[in-house]
């Protein structure tokens, strides 16, 4: 694998889907540049503007990963290459780093959806807003501790409660399937921190898949 990035793109990408739960980082280099991460319970993956030079694939840790791009000069451009036995290399300048990965099938793969939707970021993102604070923070009642989210052809609905207030918001939206399932807090707030930054853009839209939820 050999591709060419923009520092500030792939900082933000390491930013919008790596968390305190994520350990490996899948790295795949074919038309796109696309990372991937999970806990086995919310998974994300996002696309980099990039020039790929050669396809490949490679896991690393996504701690070191991020701390070495932090590092890197602002509006520098960043090379990764893998070495044999899946070393990564990261140029940048006259700075170079190496760090040890693995086999891409060493990783766990992201689940398959039974069910996804297309919704705007915009709307998704206003409407989590206006009622996850009345989601409840008790961890062992998962029924409680997300949102639910209710989608059919003409609507999307969502509603949080901690037992003693309700919060409900629906906004008129087409959709081709329906949907019942409840968004763990976890996956709230890794969605408002994905999509938050994406919200000038009113043509951006997120894809939900019901894998990553509690239903």
């Amino acid at each position: 694998m050999e591709c060419i990035l923009e520092k500030e793109h792939l900082q933000d990408a390491l930013y919008r889907i790596c968390n305190k739960f994520s350990t490996k980082l899948s790295i795949i280099a074919d038309t796109s540049l696309q990372l991937s991460t999970t806990d086995l319970g919310v998974s994300a993956c996002y696309t980099v503007e990039g020039e790929i030079i050669k396809a490949g694939s490679v896991v690393v840790s996504a701690k070191k990963l991020v701390d070495i791009v932090a590092k890197l000069n602002d509006h520098s451009v960043i090379k990764l290459v893998t070495l044999d036995n899946d070393m990564v290399e990261i140029n940048c300048g006259n700075t170079k780093f190496r760090i040890a990965g693995l086999a891409n099938g060493d990783s766990p793969s992201l689940p398959k959806g039974r069910d996804n939707i297309v919704i705007n970021s915009r709307m998704l993102c206003r409407m989590l807003r206006c009622i996850a604070f009345s989601a409840s923070s008790d961890e062992g009642n998962f029924i409680l501790n997300g949102v639910y989210l209710d989608v059919d052809y003409e609507s999307v609905k969502m509603a949080a409660t901690d037992g003693t207030r309700m919060a409900v918001t629906i906004q008129k939206q087409s959709a081709q399937n329906e949907i019942g399932v409840i968004i763990p807090t976890e996956a709230v707030n890794n969605v408002l921190k994905l999509f938050t930054t994406d919200e000038r853009s009113e043509e951006h839209t997120s894809e939900l898949q019901s894998h990553s939820f509690i239903s």
